[in-house]
């Protein structure tokens, strides 16, 4: 369905979609090596894995893609 729905954007929607893979692909990559890097201990002491935060790493590059498009 996904696929099907990316296939019927036209194509200037197209170079968005690549950019927001990309932006999201590289803020995963720099949060990954940091995580393991950093090996910030989680409050609930399950493993050494908090910081950065991922969630807080997509939701930026997110944001930063829909200003360069749209601001």
């Amino acid at each position: 369905v996904a696929l099907y729905s990316l296939a019927a954007w036209e194509s200037h929607h197209m170079s968005n979609v690549a950019l927001m893979t990309e932006a999201v692909a590289h803020a995963g990559l720099v949060t990954w090596t940091l995580k393991n890097t950093v090996r910030q201990k989680r409050p609930n002491g399950e493993d050494r894995k908090s910081f950065p935060s991922a969630h807080a790493a997509m939701s930026s590059a997110f944001a930063s893609v829909v200003h360069i498009v749209h601001g």
